[in-house]
């Protein structure tokens, strides 16, 4: 369900999705999603951390000395 919403947002913009445009996306009835969603909120939530999740982050570098934080030799 939140694979839909995210799509929906990629498309509409994060203002276009609704229950209704999910649903759509998913080929069924327009009250489905209430059923495994508690609101809008939820799904919006739910894109926030898929598309966190897609995000790589870079190694630290340990041989930095920044990375040895303050007061460390």
């Amino acid at each position: 369900m939140i694979e839909a919403a995210v799509t929906v947002a990629d498309e509409r913009g994060v203002t276009a999705v609704s229950m209704r445009d999910v649903a759509e996306r998913l080929g069924v009835e327009a009250m489905s999603p209430c059923h495994h969603v508690a609101n809008k909120h939820t799904i919006l939530d739910g894109i926030a951390d898929a598309v966190f999740g897609e995000i790589e982050l870079p190694e630290p570098d340990l041989s930095s000395d920044r990375s040895r934080g303050p007061g460390r030799p």
